[in-house]
């Protein structure tokens, strides 16, 4: 079985899983959020733990399913960015507390310029998390979020970055 088909199958298990254990209806709506959090990369290009920040913004389209998109940088010496689509499934929804899967695909850029020998990247990644959300008010609330992403290469998904975050979002 190859990297990309247990990935695959990986996520489907978990969505089936996961449409047992939803019980609650997940409110439909719009959410934009801003978040901070800390990456940690198993890479070439960089192997330490960086502060990494950006915009979610997402929609519920059913009581369990929504989609999402997040832009985000990551705080070190070259310019790494991610764009990421994702999908979303409500696990659970009790009072204020919310949890649910998220997982997609996106685009990693890599920008490093040393001494004027500048060296530019973009590659394919998929990622999958789990978020947490914990209603401050009616609209506001905060979301915990760990992600997983893998990062296609010349030689496959090769490379492995987490990322763990805490947002402010608001919902209208």
């Amino acid at each position: 079985m190859t990297t990309r088909q247990l990935l695959f199958a990986l996520w489907i298990s978990l969505f089936a899983l996961g449409s047992t254990a939803a019980t609650a209806q997940e409110e439909e709506g719009f959410s934009l959020e801003l978040f901070v959090g800390f990456d940690s990369f198993n890479s070439a290009f960089d192997n330490r733990d960086d502060i990494t920040y950006g915009l979610r913004a997402g929609h519920f389209v059913s009581p369990r399913w929504g989609f999402e998109a997040a832009i985000s940088e990551v705080d070190s010496e070259a310019d790494i960015f991610f764009l990421d689509l994702s999908a979303r499934f409500s696990l659970l929804h009790n009072g204020r507390h919310r949890l649910f899967l998220l997982g997609g695909a996106g685009v990693f850029r890599f920008e490093f310029d040393e001494l004027s020998r500048g060296f530019t990247t973009e590659d394919l990644t998929l990622h999958v998390g789990l978020v947490y959300t914990y209603d401050l008010s009616e609209r506001f609330y905060l979301r915990p979020q760990f992600l997983n992403r893998w990062i296609n290469t010349d030689f496959g998904f090769d490379e492995f970055q987490e990322e763990l975050s805490l947002g402010i979002g608001l919902r209208f």
